[in-house]
């Protein structure tokens, strides 16, 4: 049996027993393992070779969070997006840093990488360019060492003083890679959809749920804002608004807007009965339409674990 996103063989193909067989799990070296609706088979087929790519990509960035990736219909396009179109080098070349790094707990510990099946997780286009760039971190920059073993299909790579200082430089960048601003009404009716919801999601994942109404700070309300969406590392809008203006807040709406120029990833959410109320120019983005704390909390869940680092 094919992989139904790479068309690799062979791959592990079984219906999925918890959801009455309206849900397919498949079990590939590259794409680690994923499950997938009947009716988005379909259209996969209409994919570009390079959104299957990116794809790829992000189903076995999940899997090797330990994360099983859902494909529906709905999220498709979302999960497409997700990933870039094309990583510069140099991109990947830190993405296999901060891989590294992660993955061992003493400095003579080697991770093991095969690069014809592993290169989906560093964005790259196959295993050739993978060992290209393994080549390029050993050789010429230096970052990692590669003396325990390198053969045609696998190797032990561990990082050098020089990457080390490299991974703890990415680790330090501006913006905060545990924090999540979190831009919704404050209203004490949707206090449950925050403390019940949006932030033991968080939490669960390793994200630090930012809310600011309930921290303190010497600034204008304005300059804090802008100063925390800078440094998170994601931010969660809920649209969800008073019922005289059903679609979301203003302020949200600005919020987000400041998050997206900045390149900060933001993941949409309203409850389900404000969704048609939304402004005309967000409804292109893949809204989690909830329909209480409960259903919030294990959607908003799934997509953090999709698409982002934990």
């Amino acid at each position: 049996m094919k992989c139904a996103i790479c068309n690799a063989e062979p791959a592990g193909y079984e219906p999925d027993a918890a959801s009455a067989s309206m849900l397919i799990r498949y079990r590939c070296q590259r794409c680690g393992t994923y499950r997938i609706s009947r009716d988005t088979l379909t259209q996969l087929s209409a994919l570009s070779p390079d959104d299957r790519r990116r794809l790829q990509a992000t189903a076995r960035q999940a899997w090797s969070r330990k994360n099983e990736l859902t494909l529906t219909p709905n999220d498709l396009s979302f999960l497409i997006a997700g990933q870039p179109p094309r990583r510069t080098p140099m991109d990947s070349a830190d993405a296999l840093v901060l891989y590294l790094g992660a993955r061992v707990a003493a400095l003579h510990q080697t991770v093991t990488i095969t690069p014809g099946e592993d290169f989906p997780l560093f964005n790259t286009l196959d295993g050739t360019e993978l060992e290209y760039l393994i080549r390029l971190l050993t050789k010429e920059l230096k970052l990692v060492d590669d003396s325990a073993l390198h053969i045609a299909t696998r190797c032990e790579l561990r990082l050098t003083p020089a990457g080390w200082a490299r991974y703890d430089e990415l680790r330090r960048s501006n913006r905060q890679a545990d924090r999540a601003f979190v831009a919704m009404w404050f209203d004490p009716t949707l206090a449950p959809v925050f403390d019940e919801a949006i932030a033991p999601a968080l939490d669960a994942a390793g994200y630090r749920p930012d809310r600011i109404d309930r921290v303190h700070f010497p600034n204008k309300i304005d300059d804090e804002i802008l100063a925390r969406i800078k440094r998170c590392a994601v931010l969660v809008a809920d649209f969800t608004s008073e019922r005289d203006h059903p679609g979301g807040r203003g302020g949200v709406y600005f919020e987000v807007g400041y998050a997206l120029g900045l390149g900060v990833p933001v993941i949409w959410t309203i409850r389900k009965d404000q969704l048609p109320k939304v402004h005309f120019d967000t409804r292109q983005y893949p809204f989690i339409d909830w329909s209480d704390a409960e259903d919030l909390k294990k959607r908003l869940a799934d997509r953090i674990g999709a698409l982002l680092p934990q």
